[in-house]
C-alpha cells in the first residue's frame, strides 16, 4: 500500500491537542472561580452563578459543534484540492460565527451574568 502525502502529521495534530485541553480545563476553572468568589454571599449568589455557568457551557458546546461541522466541510474541500471552496466555506463560517455571536451577546440572556449576581446578592443582603 502507497503511503499518501498527509496535511498534518500525527505530532503536529497531537500539538493542536494539547491547547484544545487546555482551553476546555480553563474554561471549567473559570466556573469554579466565579463560584468560590461569590460564594461568601450565600446560597442565592451561588445558585446565580452556577445558573449563569450553565448557559455560558450550552453556548461554547454550541460555538465548538458549529467549529467542529465546519472544520469537517472545509476539510473535505481540502482533501478534493478545491481551495476556492474552501476558503468560501471558512467565510461563511466566519461570518455566521460572528453573527450569531453579536446575536447572543445583543440578547437579554446575553448579559444575563451581571444581573443574576447582583440580584442575589441584594435577596440575600435584604435590600
Amino acid at each position: 500500500m502507497d503511503q499518501q502525502a498527509t496535511l498534518f502529521s500525527n505530532e503536529s495534530l497531537k500539538a493542536m491537542i494539547i491547547p484544545l485541553f487546555l482551553e476546555q480545563l480553563l474554561v471549567m476553572l473559570v466556573g469554579m472561580a466565579d463560584t468560590l468568589v461569590v460564594s461568601y454571599a450565600g446560597e442565592a449568589a451561588v445558585s446565580g452563578v452556577s445558573l449563569v455557568n450553565q448557559f455560558n457551557t450550552i453556548f461554547i458546546y454550541l460555538f465548538t459543534a458549529l467549529a467542529s461541522g465546519g472544520a469537517v466541510v472545509i476539510s473535505q474541500y481540502i482533501g478534493r484540492k478545491s481551495n476556492d471552496d474552501a476558503g468560501e466555506s471558512a467565510s461563511q463560517l466566519l461570518s455566521f460565527s460572528t453573527i450569531f455571536s453579536i446575536l447572543v451577546a445583543g440578547s437579554p440572556g446575553g448579559s444575563c451574568y451581571g444581573a443574576c449576581v447582583h440580584n442575589s446578592y441584594w435577596a440575600v443582603h435584604g435590600k
